[in-house]
């Protein structure tokens, strides 16, 4: 488009001469050529509209990608696409890493988790022994007590006996 219309009918051997607003004056004359590239012209003339449209919404999503871009990345233009993907690549680093260490951090939450549960069933238990243990001991008591008596017992019998073998 940026090539100026030319007129073919001018007299130097045929060859086009470039027309514009200052070689073309009301009342000359106009070649079929210059007439099928007005008429091409029109027809592309909405084209033109639809690419300057088209452009401006480009313009307006690059912006709005930059200032994107600058607000959470150290990128300034999406024309630093190299620097960009070493960034991206780098953030893809740190999030493997992280998932990685949280991977490790929950495998050991669950071993802790399965000791505490063992723990709390080794407690549970010497709770249950220590129940029973106090159970035995009271039982112990008891029984002392009892054979304390039988022993009072069978030493006045032994004293009784002897006096009365004498």
């Amino acid at each position: 488009m940026s090539e100026p219309l030319a007129d073919v009918s001018e007299t130097n051997g045929g060859d086009p001469q470039p027309l514009s607003s200052d070689t073309l004056q009301v009342g000359d004359t106009v070649s079929e050529a210059l007439l099928q590239r007005l008429a091409k012209l029109e027809k592309y003339e909405h084209k033109l509209a639809e690419v300057a449209r088209v452009y401006r919404n480009l313009n307006t999503a690059r912006k709005a990608i930059e200032t994107v871009l600058k607000r959470l990345t150290p990128i300034q233009s999406i024309a630093e696409v190299e620097e960009l993907e070493a960034h991206l690549s780098n953030l893809n680093a740190k999030s493997q890493v992280a998932g990685e260490q949280i991977g490790a951090l929950t495998e050991r939450d669950k071993a802790s988790r399965l000791k505490i549960t063992d723990l709390e069933t080794q407690l549970s238990a010497l709770r249950g022994a220590e129940q029973e243990r106090g159970s035995l001991a009271k039982e112990l008591d008891k029984v002392t007590k009892e054979r304390k008596v039988v022993e009072g017992q069978l030493e006045r019998s032994n004293q009784k006996l002897r006096l009365d073998v004498k």
